[in-house]
């Protein structure tokens, strides 16, 4: 069972849970109030998943029983965005001054010029969660621990605060040129908690970050949008490639490992290593136990990216790795 809103209902979930997941449509680059030809979120993502996503995106489906966290997410968001109304307004009718008083919680727009193009000026809009009398951008995420153990979002979120102090400062307002993530964590485990020292000591964490101006931030995306355009005249398989690995990571990538298990019994590996050499030393100097190779994974391509299957970059590291090619939609599934 399916409807025309891109999510499929393979599992024959209730309809009424199917038509929950409309809301989801949503693009400010294609309609609503008012148009933009990009948005934050847009931008901060790799080029190629970008131009792959403007040729095949309407072959693109989920299944609502694999969005649950996205409709979670959603639903945090309404919450904090009702939460900010109420408490501002008992602040107000009890005599208390907000110590951070939101100014800006809507969607801004604002147009940039981008020379030597056919599309001259283009539109770029966002919609910050808070931008504060003090200046600073924030913005809220549902997100997994793993996050924070990773650091695998701190690139994309503070380009997307950037934005938004970008567009804030473009508004006439006085931006600090600062940003902070509150993100909440929504797999937060206590037991791995106590077991790791990565982990999230508890279930919500802050993230500050320096923003660049807002002219640094102009030039950036004007280079951005540039680029997009450049790359929509190139065929899929001659796209700039996603960064794998390093503080850049497009990809969250994780390395090969080999694990050394001393005992059979085992569930948890010994010690893991990044070279089967290295591995096999050990198992020689311990006389006991057995290997097993953990092939690396790049995470966003094989969960995250709904237009991997025509990205020529991630065919070929499966291929390498020994992996059968993913199944090309080529209409809608039902």
């Amino acid at each position: 069972m399916s409807g025309d809103n891109g999510f499929t209902n393979k599992r024959g979930l209730p309809e009424w849970y199917h038509d929950l997941y409309w809301a989801f449509n949503y693009d400010a680059t294609s309609g609503g109030k008012r148009r933009s030809d990009f948005s934050a979120t847009g931008l901060i993502k790799p080029t190629q998943i970008t131009v792959l996503g403007e040729r095949y995106g309407d072959l693109v489906t989920e299944d609502i029983a694999d969005c649950t966290w996205k409709l979670l997410g959603s639903a945090a968001h309404s919450a904090m965005y009702s939460m900010q109304k109420r408490s501002m307004a008992r602040m107000v009718e009890e005599g208390v001054a907000p110590r951070v008083r939101p100014v800006l919680e809507r969607r801004m727009y604002t147009s940039i010029l981008i020379p030597g193009t056919d599309e001259g000026m283009v539109t770029i809009s966002g919609a910050p969660d808070r931008i504060c009398i003090d200046g600073v951008t924030r913005d809220f995420k549902f997100t997994s621990a793993w996050t924070h153990v990773f650091r695998s979002r701190d690139r994309e979120w503070k380009r997307q605060l950037a934005i938004y102090n970008w567009l804030g400062f473009m508004y006439g307002m006085d931006v600090a040129n600062q940003g902070e993530i509150c993100a909440i964590f929504r797999d937060w485990d206590e037991k791995k908690m106590m077991s790791n020292d990565k982990y999230p000591r508890i279930n919500v964490g802050f993230y500050e970050f320096d923003l660049p101006s807002p002219a640094a931030t102009a030039r950036w995306i004007q280079g951005k949008v540039e680029e997009i355009f450049a790359c929509r005249k190139l065929p899929d398989d001659e796209q700039p490639e996603c960064i794998v690995g390093g503080e850049e990571d497009d990809v969250w990538a994780s390395e090969e490992k080999w694990a050394y298990y001393k005992s059979d019994k085992l569930v948890k590996a010994t010690k893991l290593f990044t070279s089967e050499e290295e591995a096999q030393k050990r198992l020689d100097v311990e006389g006991k136990g057995h290997i097993v190779h953990r092939p690396g994974e790049r995470k966003r391509c094989a969960g995250y990216c709904g237009v991997a299957p025509w990205c020529a970059q991630y065919g070929k590291w499966r291929q390498e790795q020994g992996l059968p090619p993913l199944d090309v939609p080529t209409a809608k599934e039902a």
